[in-house]
């Protein structure tokens, strides 16, 4: 990473991340053809055939940033940042195909078998931040 010679006199910036409890959503409104337009993955995994659930997650993340009250730079007309915030959370959907029976046994089966997915993914995220050291709320 780069640095100005105006972010060098700043100093240090205090970084705060916190990994945020996250919502799991259900979505069983689109067909099997609709779930295999939501990610490469899912098209290829399926090609021609049914595709009866999918598990997708996105990462959302929210900036805070605090300035401080330091100057530098050119008639000190730069601010200084002193702290900033980072929010991230997993956004996890797990989608039913539209042709599967709603509370059905293969509806069921396909809603826990994309459980596993989601628990997995959640799992290997959590050791991911816990290695960088990030904080969990």
């Amino acid at each position: 990473v780069s640095q100005s010679r105006y972010s060098m006199q700043c100093g240090e910036v205090d970084v705060q991340i916190n990994f945020l409890k996250d919502e799991l959503k259900f979505n069983d409104n689109l067909t099997s053809n609709d779930m295999k337009n939501i990610n490469n993955s899912a098209k290829e995994k399926a090609g021609n055939g049914k595709l009866l659930g999918l598990f997708n997650s996105d990462f959302k993340f929210k900036f805070d940033f605090d300035f401080g009250d330091e100057k530098v730079g050119a008639k000190n007309g730069y601010l200084c940042v002193k702290k900033v915030k980072v929010d991230v959370k997993l956004d996890p959907t797990i989608y039913i195909a539209k042709e599967a029976i709603k509370n059905s046994c293969t509806y069921n089966s396909i809603k826990e078998h994309e459980k596993i997915h989601y628990d997995i993914t959640k799992k290997q995220y959590l050791l991911i931040f816990q290695k960088l050291n990030i904080t969990s709320l």
